[in-house]
């Protein structure tokens, strides 16, 4: 019996899981529509937003490796 409220409970945290993924996506694709956003990213050149990141992912990866 305990076993099935387990596997009961287990699945139900999938769902909330995967739901949620479903809510983020959703937003993101709704943000991402709205036309001053696009006109931001069209802006944006995608060497420049690498140039930007490197610096922190070179730290972060430092710190990691503690």
């Amino acid at each position: 019996m305990n076993e099935l409220k387990a596997q009961a409970q287990g699945g139900k945290e999938i769902f909330y899981l995967l739901g949620g993924a479903a809510l983020v996506l959703l937003g993101a694709r709704l943000i991402l529509r709205h036309p001053l956003i696009k006109g931001y990213l069209e802006q944006i050149e995608l060497g420049d937003l690498v140039k930007g990141v490197a610096p922190d992912l070179e730290r972060y990866l430092r710190l990691r490796a503690m």
